[in-house]
């Protein structure tokens, strides 16, 4: 409930859409459910499924659950884009962010590049995926050349280990 009240204070202050304020608080839960000690061994598809009580959104509910649908249906990638839609509006993003995550989630970089695949605002799919993935399975999950690109500065390397490090402990 604390994260709840938190996420949506902080979502409320550069966002106006209630979409994007939920879309926001939705990526946070994930997030947050994907750090729990027990979630490796959880299936990406259950934690977003889990993740969706807090969306009351009719149309962004609506987008999440057809990515999970098409994730769980196997539906060839073009078909997908063209169902979820790819703008780089909030219900499009996170219905390609739940598909990419729900479908691929077990395999970071396999996630990470269908959220780029996908089109549209390509470095928030990715980031929101990359996000979801490495709070799943950590930083090692990842190939050492790309963790090493991070730069080291103020949003570098160092800087998501301790938002990590403070996620895991809220």
């Amino acid at each position: 409930e604390r994260r709840r009240r938190l996420g949506r204070s902080l979502a409320s202050l550069t966002h106006t859409d209630e979409r994007a304020v939920q879309a926001a608080m939705y990526v946070a839960e994930v997030s947050a459910l994907c750090a729990l000690e027990d979630s490796p061994n959880a299936n990406p598809a259950t934690l977003l499924s889990r993740a969706r009580a807090v969306v009351e959104e009719t149309e962004l509910g609506a987008a999440i659950d057809q990515g999970l649908a098409l994730a769980d249906d196997d539906a060839p990638f073009p078909e997908v884009v063209r169902s979820l839609g790819n703008t780089g509006f909030v219900i499009h993003s996170m219905g390609i962010c739940t598909y990419c995550f729900a479908r691929c989630g077990e395999e970071p970089i396999t996630a990470i590049e269908a959220a780029i695949r996908a089109g549209g605002d390509t470095d928030t799919h990715a980031a929101i995926v990359g996000g979801w993935t490495g709070a799943l399975h950590g930083a090692e999950a990842l190939p050492p050349a790309l963790v090493g690109r991070l730069q080291a500065g103020p949003f570098g390397a160092s800087h998501l280990r301790g938002l990590a490090e403070a996620l895991a402990t809220e």
